[in-house]
């Protein structure tokens, strides 16, 4: 899947890339918490992004961070804690700017 958005940015980019050097790409398996249900996925995802951007220091994410298994799941209150930011983010400068 990530190979075709590739070559599909690629191409309406008008970029050329040799399918040697695009075959040279190389993906890393990390892992990280999974949700077990079927809504909270984006959550995770903010809440992730969200802890690796507090690790990274000036913008230099560590590379061992993707090494280390932090957590299995979630827990209730850190997904909750992600859903109200996101809505006071939106109702601050989403809702409100209009």
């Amino acid at each position: 899947m990530f190979d075709n958005a590739i070559k599909i940015y690629r191409a309406n980019k008008g970029t050329k890339v040799s399918k040697v050097k695009f075959s040279n790409i190389k993906w890393t398996m990390i892992k990280c918490p999974i949700q077990d249900n079927g809504s909270d996925c984006g959550y995770y995802v903010l809440r992730y992004m969200k802890e690796i951007l507090l690790c990274s220091e000036e913008g230099v994410i560590p590379h061992e961070y993707f090494s280390t298994y932090r957590l299995e799941k979630y827990s209730t209150e850190l997904i909750d804690e992600v859903k109200q930011e996101w809505c006071r983010y939106v109702l601050e400068n989403i809702i409100t700017n209009k």
